[in-house]
């Protein structure tokens, strides 16, 4: 029974999502942007948003994805991720310059932007320097 509400659900979500309604992401969710609607959905939604854009075969990529998504939770960041494999138009309309490659957003403009790999407490430095007033207290580890 618990199954079948939770299939239940998500065929709901999914057909919401085709009829284009806006659906609002919860507070530190990543959300997996699939094309440029989303992302702008994305962007209009949320004063400030977090892009990380990666490959799933670069060994950097793979280990950032868990500094990203902890640093994403710990801060409770709007974030998203882009698949540069599945999504290369996007990934070049948004100037992907290597990856992992992250940009903060705040009102749809790019506030900062990185390239590269990352250590989890470089990355939370980097987000406290932009001092955005909506990001909680963070701490590492």
């Amino acid at each position: 029974m618990v199954m079948l509400a939770k299939t239940i659900g998500w065929l709901l979500i999914a057909r919401l999502m085709i009829m284009g309604m806006r659906l609002s992401v919860a507070s530190a969710d990543i959300v997996d942007i699939v094309d440029d609607l989303m992302l702008d959905s994305a962007l209009s939604r949320n004063k400030h948003f977090v892009l990380l854009s990666y490959v799933t075969q670069c060994p950097y990529s793979r280990m950032f994805m868990p500094i990203f998504e902890n640093v994403c939770k710990m801060a409770g960041l709007e974030c998203g991720k882009l698949n540069c494999q599945e999504q290369r138009i996007l990934c070049h309309d948004t100037k992907v310059e290597g990856v992992p490659d992250v940009k903060v957003y705040t009102n749809k403009e790019i506030v900062y932007h990185r390239a590269g790999f990352m250590s989890q407490d470089d990355f939370l430095a980097e987000i406290r320097k932009l001092n955005l007033n909506r990001f909680r207290l963070i701490t590492s580890r």
